[in-house]
């Protein structure tokens, strides 16, 4: 499975983690948490869909770009309209960004390359 794969499907974990945890909170927060995780894994997984389609270094920035500006505009869009809770929104994105190092770094361990 391709690394960009990967890393996704740990972001998926990753929200439903937090948004569990974050029902222990309030449920308020674990649908802020559900809403971060969009935010996140969405332009992400779009991403990883491209890129594994292309190889060729100006488009992978090009889509790059896209992804963090289609990020940016649903962050927008679920501040404006839903307004989700923000202890759970920003927890659950920064979890799932947080698995852009988390992923690689354990995929290089079980390949036995070093540090």
């Amino acid at each position: 499975m391709p690394l960009t794969y990967r890393i996704v499907i740990a972001q998926l974990i990753a929200v439903v983690v937090v948004a569990v945890g974050m029902s222990l909170v309030e449920v308020a927060e674990s649908r802020g948490a559900l809403i971060g995780g969009v935010v996140s894994v969405l332009p992400a997984a779009w991403f990883a869909w491209r890129a594994h389609r292309t190889r060729r270094g100006a488009v992978l920035v090009a889509q790059g770009a896209v992804k963090s500006l289609a990020a940016i505009g649903l962050m927008v869009v679920a501040f404006v309209s839903i307004r989700p809770a923000p202890l759970g929104f920003f927890t659950a994105l920064v979890a799932a960004q947080a698995m852009y190092l988390v992923v690689p770094l354990l995929s290089a361990r079980q390949a036995g390359i070093p540090k």
